[in-house]
């Protein structure tokens, strides 16, 4: 008859995988909102989530920070929230927003580009547990900071972060972002040129009749310029000014 493991600490002398990790798990806190210092923060998919409150439908993208990245330790198992805005608004349209949405799946992974609706569905599915870096970006009014999607980045371990959390986690958040539409109201002095980068954004050429979306391929922070793609046409030295700015988060 096996014996029976009756502690924590009998428990890891077992299961080698868990006994590396006991370190970081100790540090992990419950639904705890990133607090750590502006930069890039490697993450790992959790779940996505659609939450209709007061009207205003919201796409949330949850992440948790990867305690075993070095320097993140601390931060283990805290949660990122990135949130789309799939309503109208004063700031943006509805169909802005799921632009956005796209341009946020293309950055972790997914070509939404030929791909149906329940494909991309099951391409959301799949990249839970996959690691992704955040650029925090402190806010202009000093509350915390915004995030952003910067691109997928190498797996630090093999870390399983995505255990399913109650909707109504987000109930405070959707409701400070319906007062504010702080999902939607973006300022361009807020961010840098390359916050941009592998986004979509809007750009009126001197002989267009209206602004047309392009993507950012690249940007210069010193110079405020940015490159841009659209059709496969670049378009170099761009005044960051001049964009037309759309929500990321």
């Amino acid at each position: 008859m096996a014996q029976e493991v009756t502690s924590l600490a009998a428990l890891m002398k077992t299961n080698a995988r868990l006994k590396k990790h006991v370190e970081i798990a100790k540090k992990t806190t419950v639904s705890q909102d990133y607090a750590g210092p502006p930069g890039e923060v490697i993450v790992k998919f959790s779940r996505n989530n659609i939450i209709t409150k007061d009207g205003n439908t919201y796409y949330i993208l949850d992440f948790k920070v990867d305690g075993t990245v070095a320097g993140q330790e601390q931060y283990n198992g805290h949660r990122i929230g990135v949130l789309h805005g799939l309503t109208d608004s004063q700031y943006r349209t509805a169909e802005q927003g799921l632009d956005s949405l796209m341009c946020n799946l293309q950055l972790m992974g997914i070509d939404t580009k030929d791909l149906t609706l329940d494909q991309i569905d099951a391409g959301v599915k799949s990249t839970v547990g996959k690691s992704i870096i955040i650029r925090a970006v402190p806010r202009k009014d000093g509350k915390g900071n915004n995030f952003y999607i910067a691109g997928v980045a190498a797996d630090a371990a093999d870390q399983d972060y995505s255990t399913p959390e109650q909707a109504d986690e987000w109930s405070d958040e959707l409701g400070e972002a319906a007062a504010a539409d702080t999902d939607a109201d973006i300022v361009a002095s807020d961010y840098n040129p390359s916050d941009w980068i592998g986004c979509e954004v809007q750009y009126k050429a001197s002989n267009s009749p209206k602004p047309l979306k392009y993507k950012v391929l690249a940007a210069d922070d010193d110079a405020g310029t940015v490159t841009l793609d659209r059709s496969g046409k670049t378009f170099s030295d761009i005044p960051y000014s001049d964009l037309i700015l759309t929500e990321t988060f």
